[in-house]
C-alpha cells in the first residue's frame, strides 16, 4: 500500500516461519519500520485513508501506528481467516472481510463486534471513507454505498459494472476509487463522490488484461477526485 503522501509504503509478507510487515522509505528505498505481530499469519493489509494507522488482519486483527510502525492493540476474530481489512482515520472502526464472504464491522478500540452488514453475493473489495461512517463495496454485480453505524445501504455507484480487484478511498472527504476490467478488456480506474454516487472520472489503460498483467494497488491523494492523480 501506498501511504497517500507518496513517500512511503508498506508492504507484507507471509511465509512458513515468519509473517513481516515493513514500512519502507520509497526516495531511500530503505526499511523505516518492521512490523512483526505475536500471533498468526497476516493475510491482509490496509491504511487508514490519512496514513495514520495501519491494520494488518488474519485470525487476528492488529491495529498499528502508521507513523512509528508500534503495535496498538490487537483482537481476535474470524477462524475461518481474513480476506481483506479496513480502518478509519481516527481507528475508531474496522471492517473485516472472511475468506467466506462475511463482511464484520468493530470497534477499532475495543475490538468488539458491533454489526454484520447483510451484502448480496461476496465482496471482492471495499474502502471504508475518512469519517469513518461510509462504506463502499464491491461485488462481481454491484457497487453499494452503506451508513456503518445504522447498517443501511444508501445508494449504489452509477457506471459500476463488475470486475473491480482493489479499491481505495481519499484521504479526506467522500471520493472513493477502484481499479478493474475484465479479460481480455482494458483495465480501468474510476472514481465516484461516494456521498451521492456519482462518477467523477475515468481513466482506461492501453495495456491489455492477461493472465500476467493485471492492476492490483491503488494509491488515492488527499482532495484528488480524478482519477489521472490517482496511482494504479
Amino acid at each position: 500500500r501506498v501511504y497517500p503522501e507518496g513517500g512511503r509504503i508498506v508492504t507484507g509478507a507471509s511465509c512458513m516461519f515468519e509473517d513481516t510487515t515493513v514500512i519502507w522509505d520509497v526516495s531511500e528505498g530503505r526499511a523505516l519500520h518492521e512490523l512483526v505481530p505475536d500471533h498468526g499469519t497476516i493475510c491482509a493489509l490496509e491504511l487508514s485513508p490519512c496514513g495514520g494507522f495501519l491494520v494488518t488482519g488474519g485470525y487476528y486483527i492488529d491495529i498499528w501506528d502508521g507513523a512509528t510502525g508500534d503495535l496498538w492493540h490487537g483482537f481476535l476474530t474470524y477462524y475461518d481467516g481474513i480476506a481483506g481489512v479496513a480502518i478509519s482515520n481516527a481507528a475508531e472502526t474496522v471492517v473485516a472481510n472472511s475468506e467466506l464472504g462475511q463482511l464484520n464491522v468493530y470497534d477499532g478500540r475495543s475490538g468488539e463486534l458491533v454489526r454484520t452488514l447483510a451484502t448480496d453475493g461476496i465482496v471482492k473489495a471495499f474502502a471504508l471513507l475518512a469519517g469513518g461512517h461510509l462504506l463502499v463495496t464491491f461485488s462481481h454485480s454491484e457497487a453499494i454505498v452503506w451508513d456503518v453505524h445504522r447498517c443501511v445501504a444508501l445508494r449504489s455507484l452509477e457506471g459500476f459494472d463488475g470486475g473491480v480487484r482493489v479499491a481505495g478511498a481519499s484521504s479526506s472527504g467522500n471520493v472513493v476509487a477502484a481499479c478493474g476490467g475484465t479479460w481480455p478488456g482494458e483495465p480501468w480506474v474510476r472514481v465516484w463522490d461516494a456521498s451521492i454516487g456519482r462518477m467523477l472520472d475515468e481513466v482506461l489503460s492501453d495495456k491489455a488484461i492477461t493472465r500476467h498483467y493485471f492492476p492490483c494497488l491503488l494509491a488515492v491523494g488527499p482532495e484528488v477526485p480524478l482519477a489521472r492523480n490517482i496511482v494504479s
